[in-house]
């Protein structure tokens, strides 16, 4: 069972708790997971995220303006997964209070630009201020289609993802290698951070609180 609903441009903290009382108003889930997708300046987010949604490919390429929402449904093993999509804009912006109850992060790079992936160990230094501890993050190299253009190589993103001991996988949201993959092994890796797994409920009074069920 698959749903998909989009909410745009969430400029701040304000407007964002609004939005977060409306995607929570309704159980018609098992678990709910927030997901951001961050990176650098056109590495692909918001083209993995229309490929993911609604199995869509824009070669045009459009530039988010504050963050865009989007809610997805699926079914792993019988279960409702309620899924909140945060596209973000570029890496280096400050939208730290969109990370305070993160589940899961996707932290891509662009396989064609060095830049995009040298910024990668700038995020890495910087969250650590304002993640749970228990989310988990997952380096998600993209465009990995573009073979003869490709700068970055698997073993170079291996060795970044192991200085910080997170999983590493490369996708192409044209073609679409790895996408669904992608997410459903992020959901995979959130369901099995603790010793059981646990649904986001809200905490004013803390960054964030995980309950187990």
């Amino acid at each position: 069972m698959v749903l998909g609903i989009r909410l745009r441009k969430i400029k701040n903290a304000k407007i964002f708790k609004i939005y977060q009382l409306l995607v929570m108003s309704d159980r018609d889930y098992d678990y709910f997971f927030r997901i951001l997708i961050v990176g650098d300046r056109a590495v692909g987010k918001t083209c993995m995220l229309s490929r993911f949604m609604a199995d869509i490919w824009n070669e045009k390429y459009t530039r988010t303006i504050g963050l865009d929402l989007h809610i997805k449904l699926i079914t792993v093993k019988g279960k409702v997964i309620k899924l909140q999509l945060w596209d973000t804009t570029e890496l280096n912006v400050d939208t730290n209070y969109n990370y305070l109850h993160a589940q899961g992060i996707l932290l891509m790079y662009d396989c064609t630009n060095r830049e995009s992936f040298d910024k990668i160990w700038v995020w890495m230094e910087k969250n650590g201020k304002y993640l749970c501890e228990e989310v988990r993050i997952l380096l998600v190299g993209n465009k990995c289609d573009l073979k003869e253009e490709k700068v970055i190589t698997s073993k170079m993103a291996k060795a970044l993802a192991g200085k910080y001991n997170i999983p590493f996988i490369e996708t192409s949201a044209k073609t679409p290698h790895n996408i669904e993959k992608c997410f459903r092994r992020m959901v995979k890796f959130i369901r099995k951070q603790a010793v059981l797994p646990y649904v986001f409920q809200e905490d004013t009074t803390r960054r964030c609180k995980c309950e187990l069920i």
